[in-house]
């Protein structure tokens, strides 16, 4: 039913306490602001106030503490007040509000220096935003200006999927190759309904080219994704000497593309891989070699998504990068703390920094990710966390990120698997968890995702259908298959289509696609509408256009 008619639907109880709350506040606010205007009692102190507003907030009373933040915060804009407003806003489910708050406190932080605390709260007040954009599929769609740069292997069109599940033991082969364990990829395309284009690895510098994975990739038509770190996170000397170059024509010899990752996560000390200037002179020389031995190897610069301060600084230049990568994660909590929770962060946000200064000119790669669906720091099994998140980020791709084209599946168990004991936080593991599984395989299942990267330069995938922003108003014809964007800091808003005031479907599965026979509809111009609602049903996104139908 159309929104004023919901709105309407209040039981006397409830219009009763409406008005008695709204009286509450409107009466708290005029004494508030007026104590405060005449420098009033010690209750109207504002360090006062801010003790009333907690009593108020740990009794649940949040809307109640809201009103006497609000004021405070009028009265005194400083990011101490803003945060407890946010955090009221945030108890009471008014996201778009919250967000504000934390984006406000944000901006103080930033204004007087505090780096650190800016991008804590940015982060924060990002994570909370409510926003939604429609689109329409259109096959034959004209590309817009700016989603082809021409790199090496970077199709004109649509995202190659790539990942990582040589750990896996329910596809171990029991066959090594290079001295690692082989998955079956015939397996793992038949589990994930999708051959993938590309499997990445890692491998130490002073190893020889992997010739036996590079050739049993081959053989199942996928791209070798290597992630060529130094032993001890350190690089060591690198020149091009006889090693590198032997490398770079074992390379050339495997006849198909070739991924080199080079010194990936540079800019996270967890590396050290020596000053910017060092790292940018090594990484030259090895671009260097590959393009002179080795012209089917696409060199790719792949920071970490965090710290992002220092990210730029490692940066080669754009002659010597043809991909830039960045590894992000998605996880319930941050270093395994349980103090540090993540589940409300949208995993989008790992990406911007990387998006907003590369994409124009490079292809982005996302080298690494992977969802958690068991965090052990809680101890909790996560699904409806990590599918959630899952189906938001592939969604997200076409619609927000279209220069995104690679996105590798992280698909390994930390927790169970030999490694270091600071990274035993967090099963990624596709095959270990049937429902994740079921949503990755759903969420590639489209044809935006590719599953090939041609193995001749002058060749390119199939251009999948366009997936474009719906404009405010246009005109349409016959069916037309519409989607819906939504941003909100709930796991599974539910999106109500509207159709001329009509609700004509209400889902929960990300993207929100509605197919529409606009011949059942008259020849006018007819508002199309979504509204998001989150747990409490309360309406956090709304977004609407016009269609001129006109069959």
């Amino acid at each position: 039913m159309p929104d004023t008619a919901m709105a309407l639907q209040l039981t006397s109880q409830q219009r009763t306490d409406f008005i008695d709350n709204a009286a509450w506040r409107l009466v708290t606010l005029a004494l508030v602001l007026l104590c405060l205007m005449v420098g009033g009692p010690a209750w109207a102190d504002e360090s006062a106030l801010r003790e009333q507003a907690k009593v108020l907030f740990e009794e649940e009373k949040y809307d109640e503490a809201v009103a006497i933040l609000e004021t405070v915060v009028a009265a005194n804009p400083t990011a101490a007040n803003c945060r407890p407003l946010a955090e009221a806003y945030e108890a009471a489910g008014r996201y778009p509000e919250a967000s504000g708050a934390y984006l406000q406190a944000a901006a103080i932080y930033k204004d007087i220096g505090d780096a650190g605390a800016y991008r804590i709260w940015q982060r924060k007040g990002s994570s909370l935003a409510c926003e939604a954009k429609l689109y329409v599929e259109e096959p034959g769609g004209k590309l817009p200006p700016g989603s082809y740069t021409g790199a090496k292997f970077e199709p004109f069109y649509g995202c190659y999927i790539g990942a990582f599940n040589e750990d896996d033991d329910k596809l171990y082969t029991g066959r090594l190759l290079d001295g690692r364990r082989s998955a079956d990829k015939a397996k793992f395309a038949e589990l994930t309904g999708k051959a993938h284009a590309s499997y990445f690895n890692y491998f130490l510098y002073g190893r020889p080219f992997p010739k036996e994975w590079a050739a049993h990739l081959k053989e199942f038509g996928a791209a070798p994704h290597i992630a060529w770190e130094g032993k001890n996170h350190k690089l060591g000397e690198i020149k091009d000497d006889e090693y590198l170059q032997e490398f770079a024509q074992e390379a050339r010899r495997a006849n198909c593309p070739v991924f080199v990752r080079f010194g990936y996560e540079m800019n996270g000390d967890w590396n050290d891989y020596g000053t910017p200037e060092e790292f940018i002179d090594k990484f030259r020389i090895v671009h260097d070699v590959m393009e002179r031995e080795a012209p089917n190897v696409a060199m790719v610069w792949s920071p970490n998504s965090f710290p992002e301060q220092n990210m730029a600084d490692y940066y080669p230049g754009d002659e010597y990068v043809d991909w830039v990568g960045v590894s992000m994660y998605t996880v319930y909590c941050h270093n395994g703390d349980p103090q540090k929770p993540a589940f409300e962060e949208d995993p989008t946000d790992n990406l911007l920094h990387v998006y907003s200064l590369y994409s124009q000119r490079k292809p982005i790669m996302i080298s690494e990710h992977a969802v958690t669906h068991y965090c052990a720091a809680t101890d909790k099994d996560v699904t409806d966390f990590a599918i959630s998140k899952l189906r938001y980020l592939y969604a997200s791709l076409p619609r927000r990120f279209p220069r995104v084209k690679m996105v590798s599946w992280y698909s390994r168990n930390n927790i169970g698997k030999p490694s270091n004991p600071a990274r035993k936080l967090n099963n990624y593991c596709l095959t270990d968890n049937e429902q994740v599984l079921a949503a990755y395989k759903d969420a590639i299942g489209v044809p935006y995702y590719l599953s090939k990267v041609p193995f001749k330069l002058w060749e390119r995938p199939q251009t999948p259908p366009l997936i474009s922003e719906l404009p405010h108003e246009s005109t349409v014809k016959g069916t037309i298959r519409v989607s819906a964007w939504v941003k909100a800091p709930v796991l599974r808003p539910t999106v109500s289509w509207l159709v001329d005031g009509e609700v004509v479907k209400k889902t929960d599965v990300c993207p929100y696609e509605l197919t529409l026979d606009t011949t059942t509809l008259p020849n006018k111009r007819i508002p199309l509408k979504i509204v998001a609602y989150g747990e409490k049903e309360n309406a956090l996104a709304r977004t609407y256009v016009v269609i001129n139908v006109n069959n």
